[in-house]
C-alpha cells in the first residue's frame, strides 16, 4: 500500500506540467505597479507575429505627488522579440525594445530616450499557471540599471486571468506588480 502511495506521488509530481502547452505570446495586460514610494499605472501587449517572432509595447504612467505640483513620468515602449521552445512547456525569450521617457513636473518638462534588453525564461507549470523569470537591462540618455523580474500569470477561463510580479533593480529598489490579462 503505501509503495502504491509513494509511486502515485511520484507520477502525480513527473506529470506536473504534462497537459500544459507552451505559454501565449498573445495576450494584453493592465495593472498597478507599486514602487517604493510611489504607484503607477501600466498597459503591456504582446502578440506574436510567427513561431518564433513577437511584437512587444507597453505604457506606464507614474504620478507623484509634491507639495510644488504632481510630478508625471511617462514611459512608452515598442519593439520585438524572439522566443525559442525550450521543452514542451517552457519557451526562452529575448526582447529589444526602444523607450520613450517623459517627466513633467508643470513648471519643467524633459523628454529621453533608449532602449531595453530583456531576456527570460516563461514556463506553463500547470495548465492555466504561468512561471516567469526575467533579467532586463534598461539604457535611458546616460541612465543604465538592471532588474531582475520574477512573476506568476494564472487564467481563470482560455481568455482571462490575473498576474502577480516582484521585481527589483541593482540600487535595491522593489516593484510589486498586479494585474489582470486578456489572451488573443
Amino acid at each position: 500500500m503505501k509503495k502504491s502511495i509513494l509511486v502515485s506521488a511520484v507520477l502525480a509530481g513527473l506529470s506536473f506540467g504534462l497537459n500544459a502547452e507552451q505559454p501565449s505570446y498573445n495576450f494584453v495586460e493592465a495593472g498597478i505597479i507599486k514602487y517604493d514610494e510611489d504607484d503607477s499605472t501600466k498597459v503591456l501587449g504582446n502578440f506574436e507575429i510567427n513561431e518564433n517572432f513577437y511584437g512587444v509595447a507597453s505604457y506606464e504612467l507614474l504620478t507623484e505627488e509634491d507639495p510644488f505640483g504632481d510630478i508625471d513620468v511617462t514611459t512608452f515602449t515598442l519593439g520585438a522579440g524572439y522566443k525559442m521552445p525550450l521543452n514542451d512547456n517552457t519557451s526562452f525569450f529575448a526582447q529589444f525594445e526602444y523607450v520613450d521617457y517623459d517627466f513633467e513636473d508643470g513648471s519643467f518638462s524633459t523628454s529621453e530616450d533608449g532602449y531595453n534588453i530583456t531576456i527570460g525564461a516563461r514556463s506553463m507549470v500547470a495548465k492555466d499557471t504561468e512561471l516567469f523569470a526575467e533579467l532586463a537591462n534598461r539604457n535611458i540618455d546616460d541612465f543604465t540599471y538592471t532588474t531582475l523580474g520574477l512573476g506568476v500569470r494564472q487564467g481563470f477561463t482560455d481568455n482571462f486571468g490575473a498576474y502577480v510580479r516582484y521585481d527589483r533593480n541593482d540600487f535595491g529598489d522593489d516593484a510589486y506588480g498586479v494585474g489582470v490579462s486578456l489572451k488573443f
